[in-house]
């Protein structure tokens, strides 16, 4: 079975870590160093650091070559499979090399899935500081009708920390966010993906709704966000499973940054008070193993 798991991050997201590395090298230079380090995790059963897909790796472009932080951030995320956060331009475009961080973090939910059978061939397709709402830096229809070209048999999406913008009218001009106008707008965005992911019934779809945020400006946001992902799914329900993260992590809207897992009270947010920690991206990658469970009994 081939599950394709879509992810997005903020970009203004910044994971404050102890043991945080600075680098400053020059682009080919570190990915050399990307690679030898994920070389040395997979030589060697006592090294101790994290495997590739467990770090975080940050890329800023300090020249004045355009798009050096992407370019670099492709061979980061992709052959090297780390996880990808902020990619763009530094506050200064003076510097002669490229600036990567890469502080320790986990990607959960691809490498569960991975681990949670041999017959389950994951790919990974993050798009930092996206949204379905910002059309001005990625068109996420028409990037969902190339996803879909794979043949998936089941998409998972964890999308909307970054929502909130304006959306066009149909008829021209612009509705803000987030009354019922510009959440029926969402929602039709959000209705149109599921029906391309779900592949004429033949693949699953598993949309994970948004827990509420910390900022209370942005819990209206992930309301409307919610509230739409429901009204999208509902032509689809027979292949599209909407999968409450409000109830598992912020009952009743609450928000709350630890919560009783395995008998002991655990963080399960990151500091920035919108997204999943480690720990509580795991919750939410068991959740989506279970439903897939429940679809492919085999």
């Amino acid at each position: 079975m081939d599950v394709v798991a879509r992810q997005e991050a903020d970009a203004d997201a910044v994971a404050p870590r102890l043991g945080q590395l600075e680098v400053d090298v020059g682009a080919e230079e570190a990915v050399g160093q990307l690679q030898e380090q994920a070389g040395a995790v997979a030589a060697s059963a006592e090294q101790k650091l994290p495997p590739p897909w467990e770090v975080r790796v940050d890329v800023f472009n300090g020249t004045e070559v355009p798009n050096a932080a992407t370019l670099l951030a492709n061979e980061i995320g992709g052959p090297l499979a780390y996880r990808l956060g902020t990619v763009e331009n530094a506050e200064r475009l003076d510097y002669v090399e490229t600036r990567v961080y890469y502080p320790e973090g986990s990607e959960e939910l691809a490498r569960r899935l991975a681990d949670s059978d041999p017959d389950v061939e994951v790919e990974r397709d993050p798009h930092v500081g996206t949204g379905i709402s910002k059309t001005g830096l990625l068109d996420w229809g028409r990037l969902s009708t190339e996803q879909a070209a794979g043949d998936p048999d089941a998409v998972v999406v964890f999308i909307g920390a970054n929502e909130g913008l304006e959306l066009p009218r149909p008829g021209g001009g612009s509705v803000e966010c987030c009354g019922s106008e510009w959440a029926a707008e969402f929602a039709y965005r959000v209705r149109r993906m599921m029906n391309t992911y779900r592949r004429g019934g033949r693949a699953r779809v598993y949309w994970l709704t948004l827990p509420a945020p910390r900022d209370r400006d942005r819990q209206e946001i992930a309301r409307a966000v919610n509230a739409a992902i429901e009204v999208g799914a509902q032509p689809y329900r027979s292949q599209v499973r909407v999968l409450d993260m409000e109830e598992i992590f912020t009952p009743g809207g609450d928000y709350r940054d630890a919560m009783e897992v395995d008998g002991r009270r655990q963080i399960v947010r990151e500091p920035d008070g919108i997204h999943l920690n480690s720990r509580g991206a795991g919750i939410a990658a068991d959740a989506v193993l279970e439903a897939i469970r429940q679809d492919f009994p085999e």
